[in-house]
């Protein structure tokens, strides 16, 4: 005999039951911690097969950061050795960037136009030669690997004519050149700053108990609040500021005559241009 059914039995066979608050919870939980056990496994395996090699392979450095590093070395020792000091103080003149030589009789000459780039390739000194030879390793490094030659390339001309763009508008009837590859390095430092915090607002909120314990889970979360309610431009704009506070004090304390302005010019052009990119509104 078969057993009657009212027709509730069926309907309730195919009721959806979603899970509530606490389940969902604690599969959010799971699921990031098992993220966060795959990313620590990706970085052990990753630092096991680097194990044998060196600490720097500069073979591996991308095709325009080997370029941009070699040839301010070359440069660098060409003048150097191969003038004397009274020369290289011209050289300096000549194809440094001089904002009185466009505005105080400009004399359309070779070197005067090419100056705006061409003053990236003479240095101070061997320790400003060393800072940006290392800086350049790093910054440009990274966005290389991240945009190709061909955008960094550009990307670097850029940042270094802003720069100098930066430095004419402040001073511009200065007869003090400015010299260096610092504006187009602080053009990748900009864009590799902004790319990171961007990775940071992004990432897993989920932190070993190690991370709790040294303070940098509280430091992550706390950046990424702040973040979260302003984006990066708040680290953005702190960053410039302290470019400018350095390049100062560094002045006022005798450590040098730091054109701030220059690596400032870079700085914004640098930000601006990766904002850009991203938003697919330039291509390099």
């Amino acid at each position: 005999m078969k057993k009657k059914s009212n027709g509730h039995d069926q309907k309730a066979d195919k009721v959806v039951r979603f899970p509530d608050i606490s389940e969902r919870q604690r599969r959010e939980e799971e699921r990031l911690r098992a993220q966060y056990k795959a990313e620590r496994q990706a970085e052990k395996e990753a630092r096991a097969k680097n194990a044998g090699e060196p600490f720097f392979n500069f073979g591996r450095v991308p095709v325009f950061t080997r370029f941009l590093v070699a040839s301010l070395i070359v440069v660098h020792l060409v003048v150097f050795f191969g003038f004397s000091a009274s020369a290289r103080y011209g050289l300096v003149e000549t194809y440094g960037f001089v904002p009185a030589h466009f505005t105080r009789g400009f004399d359309w000459s070779f070197a005067t136009l090419i100056s705006p780039l061409s003053h990236v390739f003479l240095h101070g000194g061997w320790l400003h030669l060393f800072f940006n030879v290392v800086t350049g390793l790093v910054f440009c490094l990274f966005f290389e690997r991240v945009y190709g030659v061909r955008a960094a390339a550009l990307f670097f001309v850029f940042c270094a004519l802003g720069g100098a763009g930066l430095y004419f508008a402040l001073a511009p009837f200065s007869d003090v050149p400015v010299i260096g590859a610092s504006g187009g390095l602080s053009g990748f430092f900009g864009a590799m700053l902004l790319m990171m915090a961007q990775r940071l607002q992004a990432q897993s909120s989920y932190y070993s108990s190690a991370a709790y314990y040294n303070g940098q889970a509280a430091a992550q979360i706390k950046m990424r609040r702040m973040m979260g309610r302003y984006g990066p431009w708040p680290l953005v704009v702190v960053w410039g500021v302290l470019l400018v506070v350095l390049g100062m004090a560094s002045s006022l304390l005798g450590a040098g005559d730091v054109a701030w302005s220059a690596h400032l010019g870079g700085y914004i052009t640098g930000v601006a241009l990766t904002f850009l990119m991203q938003k697919g509104k330039i291509r390099l």
